[in-house]
């Protein structure tokens, strides 16, 4: 009796991890998953690949936009409404889809209302996060976006075998309702503010176990004592004024350029070279996988070398992993890309709202994290449009792989001068 009235219950932002672990898998079910379905709309269809392409740039265009929308509404709103609402589009987007006859069909369908159905399950979960976590946050933060490579893993070689069982357009209404009632499911469990339930952020001074109103009253101004003393009362325009943010907000347009650019080819690409489909699949799946083991890894390792250090290391590794696509395809360096990719990418993924938390707070965090990911739009836009327009000019891919590999190592140099700005007692920030 006495051992179970000392037990310690798992503190409940771990299982706000879980979920947004979960909510997050479908984004990389999408994310993944246009570049599975690129070749049954080409052999379908009969459009150039740019025009193809631009299919998945719509969607990305329109999560980015919305996304931009989600960091002010995930301060104000509850994220089980975001993110149901979310899982609502999302299954109507993919239904719809099996109707298309002409291209506006997909752009309307698979582009712009997947897109905002997805835009809800990547800020909205990642802020919540940030705010159940104190200590620890490079950590926590890493294993909720490994639900983009779990989803990768798990969804690719899912897609591709709907699709070669039952052909595109009975696979993505199959793909909706079962994606759509996942998160849906998950997002119940998302508790937007760690004093709903009277606790503090894991990490705390205080005791992470109280409870009552009064309790909660009294961590909640604790906490807000404490971010005021920890310089955390940056407000969105202070923040787009220094040099810090518009560094990161380059890093983020070149690591989406690169990564949304090969993820929409890729499996055309080796597919076209001899590979087999299912094999490709599990390339995908690799990507997810190691993906995965990167964003725990080096979430982690940040904690401990430094942002500016794994940011470093992720980018550098990255532009290395293209250099492997450029021989003609084989199982061999297709998987070693794939494993290099996927962890390198998987790396510099939490990283982005971490050293944001670090260096502007949590005050405005939904926000400034949503201005930095209008980079979905513009980098994931560019991406598979320049894939496209350099196969349909050139007849082959590697000169684009070449330029997204330099991309890479051009992002890298920039994370080297990144620094923490500080505020003078008036608020000015000091680049």
């Amino acid at each position: 009796m006495e051992n179970a009235q000392e037990r310690v219950p798992i503190f409940y932002g771990w299982w706000v991890v879980i979920a947004a672990t979960t909510v997050l898998s479908a984004q990389g079910v999408m994310f993944y998953g246009f570049g599975i379905l690129f070749p049954s709309i080409l052999e379908e269809f009969n459009w150039s690949r740019a025009l193809t392409s631009s299919i998945f740039s719509v969607q990305i265009s329109t999560n980015s936009v919305f996304i931009l929308l989600m960091g002010y509404l995930i301060d104000r709103y509850s994220p089980r409404l975001l993110i149901g609402l979310g899982a609502l589009f999302l299954g109507v987007g993919l239904i719809f889809s099996t109707f298309t006859r002409e291209i506006w069909h997909l752009y309307l369908f698979f582009g712009i209302i997947v897109g905002m159905g997805t835009s809800s399950m990547y800020v909205p979960p990642v802020t919540v996060v940030t705010r159940w976590f104190e200590k620890k946050r490079g950590l926590a933060l890493g294993i909720a976006v490994t639900g983009i490579g779990i989803g990768g893993f798990l969804g690719s070689p899912s897609l591709n075998w709907l699709i070669q069982s039952f052909g595109w357009r009975m696979a993505l209404p199959i793909l909706g309702i079962l994606s759509g009632i996942l998160v849906f499911l998950a997002a119940m469990a998302l508790i937007g503010h760690p004093e709903e339930k009277g606790l503090q952020p894991y990490g705390a001074e205080a005791s992470q176990g109280v409870h009552g109103r009064e309790s909660s009253l009294i961590l909640k101004n604790q906490t807000l004592t404490s971010e005021k003393s920890a310089n955390l009362d940056w407000t969105v325009w202070q923040v787009l004024k220094t040099r810090s943010f518009f560094i990161l907000f380059v890093m983020f347009f070149l690591a989406e350029v690169s990564l949304v650019g090969v993820m929409a080819h890729l499996f055309t690409y080796a597919t076209e070279n001899g590979v087999p489909k299912h094999v490709v699949s599990w390339a995908y799946g690799v990507i997810g996988v190691t993906s995965v083991v990167g964003k725990v890894g080096i979430g982690a390792l940040s904690d401990r070398i430094g942002r500016k250090a794994a940011f470093l290391l992720s980018f550098a590794l990255k532009g290395t992993a293209f250099i492997f696509l450029l021989p003609a395809p084989n199982i061999f360096f297709l998987y070693l890309f794939a494993a290099i990719l996927g962890f390198s990418y998987g790396g510099w993924t939490p990283l982005f709202p971490a050293i944001l938390s670090d260096f502007f707070g949590l005050g405005v965090m939904g926000k400034i994290f949503s201005i930095l990911t209008i980079n979905f739009l513009l980098g994931g836009t560019c991406g598979p449009i320049l894939a496209g327009w350099t196969f349909d000019r050139i007849g082959s891919y590697p000169i684009a792989f070449m330029i997204f590999s330099a991309i890479c190592y051009l992002a890298a140099i920039f994370s080297l001068l990144l620094k923490a700005p500080k505020q003078d007692s008036a608020g000015v920030p000091h680049f």
